[in-house]
């Protein structure tokens, strides 16, 4: 599932239902489902980095537009936070679950 994810992250920022529905399937609880999906995601967009270089991907245009745009990080974490808290463990993997689902219909229609 590992390298499925992995590939479905390079070539279309795709890994995230495969993700979903793995760790879900192990059962991680709703705090390790989120840390290892960010822990995930962290190095394999850093592996990433010298590819998208190479290929022109970043520009000082994106990059700028990085960092402005991780000035909310903060704010997504907090809010992240608090949601993590109040919503129970069933209904945040049927959420995911669904969500995951939305996403993998959109991907293969669009």
């Amino acid at each position: 599932m590992g390298l499925v994810a992995g590939f479905g992250t390079m070539v279309g920022n795709a890994a995230g239902p495969v993700m979903t529905i793995y760790l879900i399937s192990r059962g991680l609880r709703k705090k390790e489902f989120i840390g290892t999906c960010a822990w995930f995601f962290f190095i394999v967009n850093l592996s990433k980095l010298p590819i998208m270089c190479g290929l022109g991907m970043l520009t000082t245009d994106t990059v700028g537009f990085g960092l402005i745009v991780a000035c909310l990080a903060p704010v997504g974490s907090i809010m992240g936070i608090w949601l993590l808290r109040i919503i129970p463990q069933r209904p945040f993997d049927v959420l995911a679950l669904s969500l995951a689902g939305i996403a993998a219909i959109r991907l293969i229609i669009a």
